[in-house]
């Protein structure tokens, strides 16, 4: 688990797991974010998205696909690749349009994005044939499909992929990034989780055996339906919903309701409401069992079953606690794969070493943590909420993230964590409570620094209702000038200038300094600046990702290299994945500059030692 939370840490803060060589980038597996449904440009950008309608616009959309209807025409052509799928392994796909239509003609579908030269696609490819052989027979058959991002690069655009390989699996025309292994029986076992999720108890020992696993710390949802008021489709498109820490299971036999009746009478606390009671005694009910401190052990859902975006709420609102502990050893394991924002309070466990036992146990007497209490209750279906120390290397890297300083606490700040996108996003959007300050320059929003119970309800109310901005964080700018035929550094604050602004073609690296193949990389990329000194119209550019952060940028590997073209600045830039060879990058980038001008094999001619100056000798000193 420690070694998990790091990385999802190393991940938040922009220093991505799928550190990427010039002839493999793994793709990261630790873990992605679902994108906002049917939100606003603008609010989407901002990460500022109400999660209880986000849930009910997502299960409004689940709630279509659930019960989704294929035509005999598309029933037929999915038995027809079945057939060509278990003679010849996965199918190939080309074409955005056709393969947005063979998404929406198949039930199930897991597609992997790979590059020809990529060491770990071509090791996954046989494992990848074999599965869509054993999974073809699934019924409906899950179709496995293969994309080359090189050749299709409209598709892997499409689908914002930045390393390979990358798998998705889609139901429904609804896609989620596959999260394991790529061996067969990996591949396999992924895919039938989630597909089958869930159970249908046949005995009171069925039953006790899928109520046992809530002693283990996993939700446990049980509905009991009788024959006409069962609709599986809803039901199952919630349970695909959730990860493998939550059980999903149904009865229908008269004799196993009245044995989950008496599993809820006995962990019901207090009196049973007339109402409840009066559900109890008339299905359709669910159940919802969790076993987490000062809250009841089971919670009864008595809305409609067929209502996805209200089910799917209900759940999520009992899958954490009302606080966790950020500890590498107890916090959930699912807590950063669950979309909703992160409420984060940090407090000062150095002067005060009970500060988190206080929090976790609602014990404590300090009005801000009260304050902090009141509003992760308040705000449940929304929000997560985790309280911080300031010891372990694990807080402090969330102090560095979060930009917080050990001198201001307690401190609040809430993370809208977004990936595997739908428009543009940073991976980690962070907001604070704020107040506007007048200088020389107008108005300008500052930090607030002490905290107070108003302070925290206000912030609480005003991230749910869409009324915050998020900060970010950028290095200073250097005062330093940079000679002509030089990589030029950007920072998070200049971005906007020289990127976005610029009069030209802007190639940019997005680089961590401790990466390895951002450190290969770089003689490399110093020539390509240097063979390019005397072409007008084009930059080559660098930015450290772990200290800079860009509005609508997502960076999901290092070294990740983007192509701003001339008079297209506000489109998604171009992703370079060729080899990070000096002759490829400058190939590449002659077909897709749209103000710069040159030939690749002149540039490649050029003596650079016969050049001279300060820019090349930094180059031929690495080379």
């Amino acid at each position: 688990m420690a070694g998990a939370l790091f990385g999802v840490l190393a991940l938040l803060f922009a220093l991505s797991a799928s550190v990427s060589g010039p002839a493999s980038r793994a793709s990261s597996t630790l873990f992605r974010f679902p994108s906002p449904l049917g939100v606003s440009a603008a609010a989407r950008e901002a990460g500022v998205v109400n999660a209880e309608d986000e849930a009910a616009r997502a299960g409004d959309a689940a709630s279509d696909k659930s019960t989704k209807s294929y035509s005999l025409k598309q029933q037929q052509q999915t038995r027809e690749n079945k057939l060509k799928v278990l003679e010849s392994g996965a199918m190939s796909l080309s074409g955005l349009e056709t393969y947005k239509e063979f998404l929406a003609s198949h039930p199930f579908v897991l597609v992997m994005y790979y590059a020809p030269w990529c060491y770990w696609s071509k090791a996954t490819l046989p494992e990848f044939h074999a599965a869509a052989k054993i999974l073809a027979h699934h019924e409906p058959p899950v179709i496995l499909a293969l994309v080359d991002s090189v050749e299709e690069e409209d598709i892997a655009n499409f689908e914002d992929i930045r390393e390979f390989p990358t798998l998705k699996f889609f139901i429904d025309g609804r896609g989620q990034p596959y999260q394991g292994r790529r061996h067969r029986t990996h591949l396999v076992h992924w895919v039938e989780t989630r597909l089958d999720r869930d159970k249908s108890l046949t005995s009171t020992q069925h039953l006790d055996e899928m109520m046992s696993n809530r002693e283990h710390g996993h939700l446990v949802i049980v509905g009991a339906f009788n024959s006409s008021g069962f609709d599986a489709n809803a039901y199952v498109s919630v349970a695909r919903r959730f990860g493998e820490d939550v059980f999903f299971g149904h009865v229908q036999d008269a004799q196993l309701i009245d044995h989950l009746r008496q599993h809820i009478r006995r962990l019901q606390k207090g009196k049973i409401p007339a109402d409840v009671e009066r559900r109890l005694a008339n299905p359709p009910f669910i159940a919802v069992f969790s076993k987490h401190a000062h809250e009841p052990d089971v919670h009864l859902y008595t809305g409609n079953p067929s209502d996805v975006a209200a089910l799917t709420s209900f759940v999520g609102r009992f899958r954490f606690p009302l606080i966790s502990i950020f500890d590498a050893d107890r916090l959930p394991e699912n807590f950063f794969t669950d979309p909703r924002p992160k409420a984060v309070l940090i407090v000062d466990t150095k002067a005060n070493p009970n500060a988190l036992a206080a929090v976790e146990a609602e014990t404590s007497t300090d009005p801000v943590v009260r304050a902090f209490l009141q509003g992760a209750r308040k705000h449940r279906q929304s929000l997560l909420a985790t309280v911080c120390g300031v010891n372990s290397p694990f807080e402090k890297h969330m102090l560095e993230l979060l930009g917080v300083d050990e001198d201001a606490l307690p401190a609040l700040r809430i993370m809208s964590v977004n990936a595997d996108s739908e428009g543009p996003h940073h991976p980690a959007l962070k907001f604070r409570p704020e107040e506007k300050s007048s200088g020389r320059s107008g108005q300008a929003r500052v930090p607030i620094r002490t905290l107070s119970p108003s302070v925290v309800s206000t912030f609480f109310d005003d991230f749910v209702g869409r009324k915050l901005e998020p900060y970010f964080r950028s290095e200073a700018v250097s005062d330093e000038e940079e000679p002509r035929g030089t990589v030029k550094t950007v920072v998070g604050s200049t971005f906007q200038q020289l990127v976005k602004d610029a009069d030209g073609d802007v190639f940019i690296e997005f680089y961590a300094p401790w990466c390895g193949y951002c450190r290969k990389l770089e003689p490399a990329y110093k020539e390509l600046a240097a063979r390019l000194r005397d072409v007008p119209g084009v930059t080559i550019a660098k930015i450290d990702a772990t200290r800079n952060e860009v509005p609508g940028m997502k960076v999901p590997g290092y070294p990740t290299l983007f192509l701003f073209p001339h008079g297209k600045k506000h489109d998604p830039p171009l992703v370079y994945s060729g080899e990070r060879t000096v002759e490829d990058m400058l190939e590449w980038l002659q077909t897709r500059v749209a103000k710069a001008r040159f030939d690749t094999n002149r540039l490649l001619a050029l003596d650079l030692r016969a050049r001279g100056g300060e820019a090349v000798g930094s180059v031929l000193e690495e080379l």
